[in-house]
């Protein structure tokens, strides 16, 4: 009995913050005024992150984690980061943004869906552990290079597995960082 309580508040738990987080996302974009074609990024970028020092690093930083965060294109990212803060700073900030919305979705999966999961898909749990376990850096590595993957589905997965945490950020960090480079590199317009 005791036992079921807390589970049941851990469910209940978790729905609140599930709604919090759409409500709060869904605000955030209705505020910050930001559009997604590329017409709109440029006028968003000039207005609220060129010329405002720390402040505009900080925002774009922000924005780029949530963006990623919740599965949309780190290229987008990326590119709108060379367009603002040329190839070198705009790869680095690009790939700070990237990996902090890529521990914010795995950190969201952990905490939300690990143990529902693995209690509703104990067999599809054990096999990417399995593959994921041996090696986890390099595995996550190779995911991570294919051109194929949606990057929120790897998050989402990795976060309900099993998977150690630091080799699975490296990796991600390394992985992504190709992409990352050349997308800024036609940001700026190279």
């Amino acid at each position: 009995p005791a036992r079921r309580r807390g589970a049941k508040r851990g469910l209940i738990l978790r729905g609140i913050v599930v709604i919090l987080s759409v409500a709060a996302l869904v605000a955030l974009f209705r505020e910050s005024h930001i559009g997604f074609g590329p017409d709109e990024l440029e006028r968003w970028v000039d207005r609220e992150i060129l010329g405002h020092g720390l402040t505009g690093i900080l925002i774009f930083v922000a924005v780029g984690t949530i963006f990623t965060g919740i599965g949309l294109s780190r290229q987008v990212i990326a590119f709108v980061a060379g367009y603002a803060f040329g190839i070198a700073a705009g790869s680095a900030l690009a790939s700070l943004a990237s990996i902090l919305g890529v521990m914010l979705a795995f950190f969201y999966a952990r905490f939300i869906g690990q143990a529902y999961v693995a209690r509703k898909f104990p067999r599809r749990v054990k096999k990417i552990d399995d593959f994921l376990k041996t090696k986890p850096f390099l595995m996550t590595l190779a995911i991570r290079l294919l051109p194929v993957t949606n990057n929120l589905a790897v998050n989402l997965v990795a976060g309900v597995s099993s998977v150690p945490l630091v080799p699975f950020f490296l990796a991600s960090v390394v992985g992504q960082a190709p992409q990352t480079i050349v997308f800024a590199m036609m940001g700026s317009g190279l």
